[in-house]
């Protein structure tokens, strides 16, 4: 596995520099500040989840499972394409920061138990790229 720092550097096609040491140190505690916020936020949110959507824990708990097949399916999918595609790993990582944080931030406003469950499963997708992608 290919550590973060020289991925940078070989994305951006020079030698690797304390600075993008620096940098890729960054943006690698922000994704583990993104993950702790995004794993943190969906147990204590539940029974939150329940009273807005107007769901019961059943409907709600889908949540979980649907979470972790993508999560799955993010780590597969992006393996591939990072096997395929090896220069722009540091592209998908961040493209995948976004949408995690925005489909995650997005979640307590949905007014339906499905479109949370699908809203969380999106989210997980690039949960999943992350991970690979790390």
């Amino acid at each position: 596995m290919i550590s973060f720092a020289t991925d940078f550097a070989e994305c951006a096609g020079e030698m690797l520099l304390p600075g993008h040491l620096l940098y890729s140190l960054y943006v690698f505690c922000v994704e583990l500040f993104a993950q702790g916020m995004n794993d943190g936020m969906v147990a204590p949110t539940l029974v939150d989840l329940e009273m807005i959507t107007g769901g019961n824990p059943q409907t709600v708990s889908v949540m979980f499972t649907l979470r972790a097949l993508c999560i799955v399916l993010g780590c597969v999918v992006t393996g591939k394409l990072i096997q395929r595609f090896p220069k722009y790993t540091c592209l998908m990582i961040g493209v995948a920061l976004v949408f995690e944080s925005v489909f995650g931030v997005i979640i307590p406003w949905l007014p339906t138990p499905v479109l949370v469950d699908l809203a969380s499963g999106v989210s997980a997708l690039f949960t999943g790229a992350i991970i690979v992608g790390e």
